[in-house]
């Protein structure tokens, strides 16, 4: 594994947006690294790489892609976060959105088809540990990113 951490979060961020939302990626980097260890769910994965994409909406120079680096046992996705979404709220918002916004795209690793690794478990303790921390509000039969 290449990282510090097993939970390297950070962004691609249009410069007008970045201190709506670095402070944030520092906090969840925090809850995750601190509250969960990626062996509890297999041995395939040591390092879940999350990166928020954030650009003006007439731009598209990053896409989204997740992919799998099975000799560095690391998972590693780039999302886009629609930046109508943070623009006019507040820093705990924010915080909301990009966690609910990572819970949801972990669904996205599914079709990597990993073996020995839980990704439903794993999925189902972020949840859990976000809605404890008072970050997210997902109903029981919520799905889908």
């Amino acid at each position: 594994m290449r990282y510090k951490h097993s939970f390297p979060i950070t962004g691609i961020t249009w410069h007008q947006y970045t201190e709506l939302v670095e402070n944030n990626y520092s906090i969840l980097r925090g809850m995750l690294n601190n509250l969960l260890d990626l062996s509890n769910y297999g041995n395939s994965v040591q390092g879940l790489a999350f990166l928020y994409i954030i650009q003006q909406p007439e731009r598209d120079f990053h896409k989204e892609k997740i992919r799998f680096n099975r000799e560095q046992k690391e998972l590693y996705g780039q999302f886009l976060l629609d930046v109508s979404l943070i623009l006019d709220t507040s820093e705990d918002e924010r915080l909301s959105i990009m966690a609910e916004m990572y819970w949801r795209c972990l669904s996205r690793f599914e079709r990597l088809e990993i073996e020995d690794f839980d990704l439903s478990t794993f999925q189902h303790d972020v949840k859990e540990m976000f809605e404890t921390a008072g970050l997210i509000a997902i109903p029981e039969a919520s799905s889908g990113v």
